[in-house]
């Protein structure tokens, strides 16, 4: 079950309940997010432009516009400063659990989080997430907001047309499989090893995550 609009909407101004747990489960251990400022001025500016597109469908293609401007910086950004750390964490919660594990812990937690992910979806994102991090599953983001904008009708049209089928709709459902996993991967890494990288990595890709779904209940 996706949570409604309306519940990611609100998510976009909080820290996600998964940190949470993070903070209940590690209590000890657990150091607070990073210090940031780079990341905390795009989500902030992410966050912003979302809220304006919500409150004002004719500036919605505009806020879009934005938002893909900000996921190239946020994409160089973890490619710089996150990725790396992040992939060698994950190596090593592999080796110590093995693959079937990892796998199965991760479908688990998303299912108590309502991501009705399946294996597959995360043996792919796991796969994809060695390949190319965090950065890569925010280039696709940044590729697939794109075509939703070149493409998508304009407020008034995409109002009355919700029930049509459009390449660019499959296209971010695809997307939003992808990033639920590569999210969910994030915290996971965040919660075996409590770190400030991982946690703000947890944040960020959470608040795409809810950016993405907002995006998909404006256009399709």
């Amino acid at each position: 079950m996706i949570p409604t609009r309306r519940q990611f909407v609100a998510s976009l101004s909080a820290v996600p309940v998964f940190l949470q747990t993070v903070s209940a489960q590690q209590p000890s251990t657990r150091t607070a997010p990073a210090q940031d400022p780079v990341l905390e001025q795009i989500l902030m500016d992410i966050r912003e432009l979302t809220a304006e597109g919500e409150t004002q469908p004719s500036a919605r293609k505009a806020a879009m516009r934005g938002i893909e401007t900000s996921l190239g910086i946020l994409a160089t950004h973890f490619s710089t400063h996150y990725d790396r750390p992040l992939q060698a964490a994950l190596r090593r919660r592999e080796t110590q659990l093995g693959r079937a594990a990892l796998v199965g812990g991760i479908v688990n937690e998303g299912r108590s989080m309502n991501h009705a992910l399946t294996h597959e979806n995360v043996e792919e994102g796991l796969t994809r997430f060695s390949q190319v991090g965090l950065a890569g599953a925010l280039r696709n983001l940044q590729r697939a907001q794109r075509n939703v904008r070149l493409n998508a009708p304009d407020a008034i049209q995409a109002a009355t047309m919700r029930r049509a089928q459009y390449s660019y709709c499959d296209d971010l459902a695809w997307q939003i499989q992808m990033l639920e996993a590569a999210t969910l991967i994030a915290c996971a890494i965040a919660m075996a090893e409590p770190t400030p990288l991982g946690e703000a990595a947890c944040v960020a890709m959470s608040l795409m995550l809810a950016s993405l779904l907002v995006s998909k209940a404006w256009w399709c």
